[in-house]
Formats: structure tokens, sequence, C-alpha cells
């Protein structure tokens, strides 16, 4: 039972987690915590790539990933892979129109 708990409060901490991506004229800025930002990524926008990460194991699905200057960030790590998906296609076409 002190598993489970462990597991049940692992999963609600994993659920408070938040990402704000903000995407201006010339940065991309990643910001992720759970009451206030804990960390933070910021890239230049016309250097910056945004690609599909394919997952280290089989049965698992990939991710998008921010990428520029041997920095990276993966995104929507704790979405499903439906809404990773859909972030990589709007977050594309938003870094598409400049």
């Amino acid at each position: 039972w002190c598993a489970l708990a462990f597991a049940l409060r692992w999963s609600l901490r994993k659920s408070e987690i938040k990402e704000v991506i903000t995407v201006d004229a010339t940065c991309v800025v990643v910001e992720r915590g759970r009451r206030r930002p804990e960390q933070r990524y910021e890239f230049q926008r016309a250097w910056v790539q945004l690609r599909w990460r394919e997952p280290r194991f089989r049965g698992y699905s990939g991710s998008p990933e921010l990428r520029s200057h041997g920095k990276q960030v993966v995104l929507g790590e704790f979405l499903p892979e439906t809404e990773r998906k859909k972030l990589m296609q709007e977050l594309g076409r938003i870094l598409k129109n400049q």
C-alpha cells in the first residue's frame, strides 16, 4: 500500500508541472516548473530547430525537441502522444511565420 501511495503522489506531482513556451521575433523561451518557473531555456529564433525526438525504448512515443548550438530541451513530456504531435505541428507553424 505504501508503494501505491508513492505512485499516486508521484503521479500528482508530475501532473502539476507547467510548461510555457514563448515565441517572439528574436527568441524562443521555454519555462518549466510547478508554481513558478524552475527551469528556463532560451534559444535564438533564427537558429532554433524543432525536431521530433524518437523514443529511446521500443513501446514509448517520441516528443518534440527544440535544439540550437548544443542546447536542447524536450517539450511536453507529460502530455499524451496525440497532444505532443499537435504541439509539434502548432509550434512548427508558429516558428515558420516570421
